[in-house]
């Protein structure tokens, strides 16, 4: 996959596309105008990741009550 940068000239909207294949010359109309002009301006490859990562729970500290932090699992 590839993320490319186009401006379009008619308009001067700048808008970006993801495209599934690499391409020397990938090709977008302009999502504001419809211009089939479009100059591209650079591109990044991008790859999709199958893994997560998930952001930890703070835990609590030492008390009875709820201690306010998010996610607090001592009630309240």
């Amino acid at each position: 996959m590839a993320l490319y940068s186009f401006t379009c000239p008619d308009c001067g909207i700048e808008f970006e596309k993801m495209f599934t294949r690499v391409s020397a010359e990938p090709k977008a109309d302009c999502p504001t105008c419809g211009s089939t002009k479009p100059k591209r301006e650079f591109g990044l490859p991008a790859k999709s990741t199958k893994t997560t990562s998930a952001v930890p729970m703070p835990s609590c500290p030492p008390g009875n009550g709820p201690c306010g932090t998010y996610g607090c699992q001592r009630g309240g």
